[in-house]
């Protein structure tokens, strides 16, 4: 019985001083209801009447005012927010709903006004501050954060107006701001789930990818199964060159969400970096199936392509082409599948409508000069050419290209001779362009210069044409010998080369490269997969000690160009300096000076002699003998030991002893095909004066040019 009565007079209440306050209680009851049932004009109209009935209630203006907000009637809610602050002028309530009412009818500066005379009678009403601010914030930002820190300083407590300004001190851009008071709210609530969060978004959009990383981890720490998060920081983790930490993270999203198509496109990129083409075309099917982004889709094309699977790739650039017809990249795309899938017809047609769709494409107009080439119609080829370097005076490639062409079919040699010259200072340590310049010089007949350009040319080259071209040069002079020794060379590089045959003639003797005995074919071509590299760099993590007790632990960067030089960038913990190894033709410079005092050039005069293919050479000598020994093939003789994997036709070591009779010892592992080479993807280096080191290569890239001032040893 008494919980009934309070009842009553709870919703009486609002209606004191009515007649017949039943009456009234049942009207005001029946307006909530079909307000409820979204009734709006019965609903107002009650209102109403109840309103003319009691002209001095306020709860009747409030819930007519708010029902017409709610009903988007903007007008009869500013009428009956007005008659509500003109009964009741010193709270906040009546203000926030005229305002309210006034935003909604447009009316932004009556509006602002309303709110901010509900924050002067309230200065501590939360409500009141976010309309206030809210408003400000599109208009004047300054003034919003004004009004938020000013609350603040009289109300510290409030959690989530500091929020509130710390969201918009990261909005506008004020990172240092923001991170201060994303700060102060981790310090009210270590455990604040979107403090957290949000501090590792601000050090994320400023750049700061550590520092994100790490504010990343600790929000995982609190909440280990965010998808988005774990997504995100494997991504950061990828660029940061940390693969099995991304990879981890990664996996971890994928088994909680196994068709999120952000994990599943960065985990394919670390398939990708691996080399696994199926697993990173298998993620990426899966992504296609739902994002038909181009980015998405020009990695699947990619991904059939590296699998042989040339067509599914031609369907995928067909499928962009035709969902952009008039996209110059998408033609282009297009025109590259069709000409690896030998469809050199289609490649050309397409390249065509490649450059009429954007005359100014560089590579476009040069891949067309290409197609008429490999077509035997060189004069369709040259307009081409002359209009790649027309838009790029600096295109090496281009400038090289026409000029070798013309130097080769003996026509407009002194142009040749120009474009050469203009190829090889724009990249002076290309052998390709020395060899150009080489056989420009030699059809004009200049034959000291020409030696001069292609002497310097074939041995970084080592390729069959740069050789045979040195040894015609040479020829030309009268030295028959040294010209015999050059086309051995290339013969050597490319046994098939038939010019090279016929140079050598009866020269080709069982103790020159043809000897076809199965040992020595092993050899010859274990020579040949190194040859044919001239530069090489990446990264790699190494162990082990330098020398006696001087440990190193870490990353490296490394760098090799042929024939024998060395950069490696060693990087040590935390507050150690770091230090660089520089060697060039066996001499070499520790920086800092003296960081460690040990000679560095016996197992680096090895590996140069691997990387180079020069040490190969050793063992083929009479005095070597060949046994079998599981799969491997074993070299032995005075030069020292080599042993050979039968199956990936790699060096597995290599035993040689240095000026003492001490072994100098290398071993490789885990062979990987990089841009057309085997390198070993570990290796071990052991050397008599303390080092023992092993190196594991996470990156390689082979053909990267590589500044001739990275090998400099001036300090």
């Amino acid at each position: 019985m008494m919980k009934k009565a309070w009842i009553l007079l709870l919703w009486a209440a609002p209606l004191a001083g009515s007649a017949d306050p039943w009456a009234a209680l049942n009207d005001f009851g029946r307006a909530r209801w079909e307000a409820r049932l979204g009734r709006w004009n019965e609903s107002i109209a009650r209102y109403r009447g109840l309103a003319a009935q009691f002209p001095e209630s306020v709860a009747v203006r409030r819930a007519l005012a708010e029902t017409a907000l709610r009903a988007g009637r903007p007008e009869d809610a500013m009428s009956a927010a007005r008659e509500w602050v003109a009964l009741d002028s010193a709270t906040a309530a009546g203000f926030l709903a005229l305002g309210r009412a006034q935003l909604a009818a447009g009316e932004t500066a009556a509006a602002r006004t309303a709110f901010d005379q509900a924050l002067r009678l309230e200065p501590e009403n939360v409500e009141a501050l976010g309309w206030a601010s809210s408003h400000r914030e599109r208009s004047d930002p300054g003034a919003a954060r004004a009004l938020l820190e000013k609350f603040l300083l009289a109300n510290p407590e409030q959690e989530d107006v500091r929020t509130r300004l710390a969201e918009m001190q990261q909005t506008q851009g004020d990172y240092a701001a923001a991170e201060k008071t994303w700060k102060k709210v981790l310090a009210q609530d270590p455990e604040n789930l979107d403090a957290q969060l949000a501090l590792a978004g601000l050090y994320d959009a400023r750049g700061d990818t550590a520092t994100a990383v790490a504010a990343y981890a600790a929000y995982l720490e609190l909440n280990p199964d965010d998808v988005q998060v774990l997504t995100r920081l494997g991504q950061l983790e990828y660029g940061r060159d940390r693969g099995d930490a991304a990879r981890d993270l990664l996996d971890r999203a994928l088994r909680l969400a196994p068709d999120n198509e952000s994990a599943l496109f960065w985990r394919a990129l670390i398939d990708q970096d691996k080399g696994d083409w199926p697993s990173a075309l298998a993620r990426m099917e899966r992504v296609a199936e739902s994002n038909r982004d181009p980015g998405v889709l020009i990695r699947l094309a990619t991904y059939y392509s590296r699998l042989g699977r040339t067509r599914d790739a031609l369907r995928v650039f067909k499928t962009l082409q035709k969902s952009q017809p008039d996209n110059p990249d998408f033609a282009y795309y297009l025109a590259l599948a069709h000409a690896e899938a030998g469809r050199v017809r289609s490649a050309r047609r397409w390249l065509t409508r490649t450059v009429a769709l954007d005359p100014a494409r560089v590579d476009a107009h040069f891949q067309l000069a290409l197609a008429w080439d490999k077509a035997g119609k060189f004069d369709r080829a040259v307009p081409a050419l002359r209009r790649v370097i027309a838009l790029n005076p600096e295109h090496h490639v281009a400038l090289n290209y026409l000029g070798y062409s013309w130097a080769d079919r003996g026509e407009n040699l002194e142009e040749a001779l120009s474009l050469v010259r203009r190829a090889v200072a724009l990249d002076p340590e290309n052998p390709a362009y020395r060899d150009s310049l080489g056989w420009v010089f030699f059809r004009l007949g200049r034959w000291d210069e020409a030696i001069a350009a292609l002497e310097s040319a074939a041995p970084i080259a080592a390729d069959a044409v740069v050789w045979r071209h040195y040894g015609d040069a040479l020829a030309q002079q009268g030295r028959t010998d040294a010209a015999r020794r050059a086309w051995r060379e290339a013969h050597l590089a490319d046994p098939a080369d038939s010019g090279t045959r016929q140079r050598l003639g009866s020269g080709l003797v069982p103790d020159d490269v043809t000897d076809l005995s199965g040992p020595r074919v092993l050899l010859k071509r274990a020579e040949r997969n190194f040859r044919g590299m001239n530069v090489l760099s990446g990264v790699a993590a190494v162990a082990g000690r330098a020398g006696d007790g001087f440990p190193v632990r870490g990353s490296a960067l490394f760098y090799y160009a042929r024939p024998d030089r060395f950069r490696f960038e060693l990087l040590g913990p935390p507050l150690t300096p770091q230090m660089v190894l520089i060697s060039v033709g066996g001499r070499s410079r520790w920086s800092p000076t003296g960081a460690i005092d040990v000679d560095p050039g016996p197992w680096l005069a090895l590996l140069g002699g691997v990387f180079s293919g020069a040490v190969f050479s050793r063992f083929d000598d009479p005095a070597v003998t060949v046994r079998v020994e599981g799969g491997h093939l074993v070299y032995s003789g005075p030069a020292g030991e080599l042993r050979l994997d039968l199956k990936t036709k790699t060096p597995l070591s290599l035993s040689v002893p240095d000026p003492s009779g001490a072994p100098v010892r290398l071993a490789f592992a885990d062979p990987r095909e990089v841009d057309g080479v085997w390198l070993p993807g570990a290796m071990e280096v052991r050397a008599p004066n303390g080092v023992a080191l092993t190196f594991r290569f996470s990156r390689m890239a082979v053909g990267e040019k590589i500044h001739a001032d990275v090998f400099r040893l001036d300090p």
